[in-house]
């Protein structure tokens, strides 16, 4: 039966408000795991069964209202592994996405589990009154949901480090016991875990009290989480963990393995100003009581976040003389506490509006970068996800749209590359009919073949698909940030925020928990108002349709107009999706950096710039810069006829595109050296590549030996020195450029052949230090 989108958001006919899990019992060497869980659900309308989320456990007994009631159980993906003579990828991925909308209670679906309700609660049905719902299930040799850390060795497991942590990709929480596995459903949380007494139980939510068995053989960790949560994002780790306290924000906590509190120290040392960076940029308190980081061996992916707490790989922690690891271990950090309230607090209504938290997570992280490591890492990050981002949409088939809808629910926009066209227009009605169901960015479904949102190319390689979606969410909000202003963005943030603070502190029965929940057209309700500025175009280019532009340009200098004619044109999309809207153009004259936007039509066409400087017959000048700095440069090599040294297109990355650029070399050789974005430098230096001349070698080598130019961009220089040196005919030997800058740099004054000794002072020359020998490395001769 197909649905529209509106019954599909009550297909459910009741409303958890509680849910209550104890783990009663865990045998590490069977791998064991058993408990009962306890649901509180308020019937919305007649109801004669209840339909819940479990895999992988096995039910014992279950309950309604105290009494025993049948159970049925079924796993629509277990048919997907039955042993088959065809198999092909195509119809694997069609009959995994059908598996995983019937069982999918938003979508009508009956999920793995159903409880019968008896003929005894009917008169609560009928009443509305709420129901207890009780089941108790074990879990043996979990393939899924919980892992099992199982050291070598002698003594007790807790001395041996034998853990567990809960882990999983989406909604996994059905894996290891029963629930409403649904982004939608949220509830407060009861967590009973009873642990060997020399363990130590981590879990969601506020830890109210620890009660010793008898015998002192057994502890039993109670925690409260009364912010409404959905199940997916509830955790459970279990081991011999050691706590450590931040010594600057008491609500933070670490556990990790007794061997590793000193790395501990070291590498969580800056988290507390990550804390207060966030509650201050989004101008709202932390969302929860307190907040754990709990670190584990053996973990599949190196970050996984939870309501109050994020669970983490070991391998993310250094010793302090560990110098690349300290940036991503940061990042890594940083962004699990950014999820706290992007994923976790403010949770996505459905999987289509998940690109709202990542998104809303990784710009606040992104921001905390810009803070703690400087502009320059700020924008050389942003460069990164663009070309990333591009290079992934440009394959064959591209990345799915972050938001898909169907084309009947996009108004047209007049005179914009989202406006549909005459045969766009006849297909509505019979895409107004087609089942919405499969409008879903479902992480389950993101496989290769013919499923409904990727293609041959991610295939087998499903961890790039996700993550050019997590930098595309990034930089979709980025882009909104300057289109709206970012004060308009960070006042949205702020409102949800709010809302969902207020939200938190009230009961199921105000109806207020929706507002814990994200959702786009919320979001944009919130910028919109507050920007006064109209999104649809911008969102239908960016959200509901995937792509991104791809721009070639090259220019002429006008001299009896003194003005330059840029040919701008689009490659890669149909007329119909290509980018319409501003373009900034940077020209940097002789008497300065100027800035002008054009247009952009969905069709190739020509722009006329001004400019505002004249030629001068001259061999050396001061030039102001764009940031107002003057500086000395050698105009022996610049047309004399013209006034333009270089020009740059788009420098704030305000859109998601690719640019080639066609300008003379020396405008390339002066950018290098000469423009203080760190950006463009670098496009610079990869631009000089298909320039092979003495006065790019030079520079290149400049650029590598200038002491105040940004690490990277003297990295960059290396790499690019090496490819021109590869190309060069007239290089006799080609090694000679690349070492002799490497002696001048590193070299010792009274051995010539060897290395002077490092003192770390500069963490700069030490990685131009490494790139150096890895340039030289890539240098091949003719032969």
């Amino acid at each position: 039966m197909k649905r529209s989108a509106a019954s599909e958001r009550s297909s459910r006919s009741y409303k958890l408000s509680h849910q209550r899990l104890v783990i009663t019992n865990i045998d590490f060497p069977r791998q064991c795991v058993w408990g009962f869980t306890e649901l509180t659900i308020y019937p919305l309308c007649r109801l004669s069964a209840i339909s819940l989320n479990s895999r992988q456990t096995h039910i014992i007994r279950a309950t309604v209202g105290g009494v025993s009631v049948p159970i049925e159980s079924s796993d629509p993906q277990v048919a997907l592994s039955k042993p088959s003579k065809k198999r092909a990828l195509d119809g694997f991925a069609v009959g995994h996405q059908q598996a995983l909308n019937s069982s999918h209670l938003d979508l009508g679906g009956s999920g793995e589990l159903t409880l019968k309700l008896p003929p005894d609660v009917q008169n609560l049905v009928q009443e509305r009154k709420p129901l207890q719902v009780m089941i108790e299930f074990s879990l043996e040799k979990p393939k899924s949901g919980l892992h099992f850390v199982l050291p070598p060795g002698e003594g007790s497991l807790a001395k041996r480090g034998a853990h567990l942590f809960s882990f999983g990709h989406g909604n996994s929480a059905r894996m290891w016991f029963p629930c409403i596995d649904m982004l939608s459903e949220v509830c407060a949380w009861t967590i009973e875990i009873s642990v060997p007494s020399d363990m130590v139980a981590v879990s969601c939510g506020q830890l109210v009290e620890q009660v010793l068995s008898d015998d002192e053989r057994v502890k039993t960790f109670v925690f409260n989480l009364s912010v409404p949560t959905s199940a997916c994002k509830i955790g459970l780790t279990v081991g011999g963990f050691q706590l450590v306290c931040d010594p600057k924000v008491q609500e933070i906590m670490y556990f990790c393995p007794p061997e590793l509190v000193g790395l501990v120290h070291h590498c969580t040392s800056f988290l507390h100003e990550a804390f207060g960076f966030y509650e201050d940029f989004l101008s709202t308190r932390f969302p929860y009581s307190c907040y754990k980081v709990v670190f584990v061996d053996e973990s599949y992916s190196d970050l996984a976040s939870f309501a109050s707490m994020s669970v983490i790989s070991v391998h993310a922690l250094h010793s302090p003389r560990y110098i690349e690891q300290t940036l991503s271990t940061r990042q890594l950090l940083s962004l699990g506490l950014a999820q706290q309230y992007f994923g976790c607090f403010l949770c996505p209504k459905s999987w289509n509006e998940v690109w709202l938290s990542t998104g809303g997570a990784a710009y606040i992280q992104l921001m905390f970068q810009r803070r703690m490591f400087g502009n320059s890492h700020y924008r050389c990050l942003l460069k990164q996800s663009v070309d990333h981002v591009c290079q992934l949409e440009n394959r064959t088939g591209g990345l799915p749209a972050l938001h898909p809808r169907k084309l009947s629910e996009l108004a047209p926009v007049e005179g914009s590359a989202g406006s549909t066209t005459d045969h766009e227009q006849s297909q509505r009605h019979h895409s107004h009919s087609e089942d919405t169901r499969s409008s879903s960015l479902h992480p389950h479904a993101l496989h290769g073949g013919a499923s409904a949102w990727s293609s041959d190319t991610f295939g087998r390689d499903r961890v790039l698909l996700q993550q050019g979606l997590d930098q595309k969410s990034l930089l979709v909000m980025h882009m909104l940030a300057l289109y709206t202003g970012q004060d308009c963005v960070m006042q949205a943030f702020n409102k949800l925020l709010a809302l969902g603070l207020s939200a938190s502190q009230q009961s199921i029965i105000c109806g207020a928990w929706n507002n814990v929940l994200l959702s786009t057209d919320t979001f944009v309700r919130a910028v919109t108002s507050v920007s006064g500025k109209t999104l649809d175009t911008f969102l239908r280019q960016w959200l509901y349709q995937s792509g991104c532009a791809n721009f070639v340009a090259k220019f002429s200098y006008n001299r009896k107009r003194n003005g330059l004619e840029v040919v701008i044109q689009q490659e890669g999309l149909p007329v119909s999706r290509r980018y319409v809207g501003p373009l900034t153009i940077n020209v940097q004259e002789l008497d300065g950096n100027f800035q002008h936007v054009v247009q952009i039509e969905a069709t190739d066409r020509s722009y006329e710039i001004p400019c505002h400087s004249k030629a001068r017959r001259t061999k050396k000048k001061r030039i102001s810069l764009v940031t107002g700095e003057e500086v000395d440069m050698d105009l022996s090599l610049v047309e004399s006829d013209s006034p333009v040294l270089w020009l740059r297109l788009d420098p704030d990355m305000a859109w998601l595109r690719s640019i080639r650029l066609e300008q003379p070399d020396y405008m390339w050789q002066l950018q290098v050296m000469h423009e203080r974005d760190v950006v463009g430098q670098i496009e610079a230096c990869k631009a000089v590549r298909s320039h092979v001349t003495a006065h790019t070698r030079k520079a290149l080598s400049d650029a590598i030996c200038h002491q105040r130019f940004f690490y990277r961009v003297r990295c960059s220089a290396a790499q690019s020195l090496a490819a021109v040196i590869t190309s060069s005919e007239d290089v006799a030997t080609p090694h000679s450029a690349l070492t002799t800058l490497f002696r001048k740099l590193f070299g010792c004054s009274s051995q010539r052949d060897m290395v002077r000794l490092n003192d770390f002072q500069s963490f700069a020359d030490y990685y131009v230090q490494k790139e150096i020998p890895l340039a030289l490395s890539t240098i091949r001769n003719a032969r």
